[in-house]
């Protein structure tokens, strides 16, 4: 599952209009629960929560932890060129789910 820009922002690129570069390559990978390191422009991460152990249960697609905004601040500040996640979404509430969207693909 891929979000691009234009899910969330009216003036953001579709998908095939991103850079494959931002997409494939290395990539570095952290758990979700630690503090986030120093991001540099242009990384792809990869964040480990643990949930996808969860796959298949009833809660899966609803009580899965959120991303912190300390996270989210921290790779959009960069810019990340990618973050890559085993839940769902970004965060369980929407509205705060749609705004750390926002805050990513701006």
């Amino acid at each position: 599952h891929l979000d691009a820009p234009a899910h969330f922002l009216a003036d953001g690129r579709t998908v095939e209009q991103l850079p494959l570069e931002a997409l494939v390559g290395p990539a570095r990978v952290a758990e979700w629960s630690a503090p986030p390191p120093e991001v540099r422009p242009g990384e792809r991460w990869l964040l480990r929560s643990g949930w996808s152990a969860r796959w298949g249960q009833p809660d899966y697609f609803e009580a899965f932890p959120g991303l912190t905004e300390e996270w989210v601040r921290r790779l959009a500040a960069a810019p990340a060129a990618l973050l890559g996640l085993e839940t769902p979404s970004l965060h369980p509430d929407h509205e705060t789910d749609a705004r750390y969207h926002r805050i990513l693909l701006e």
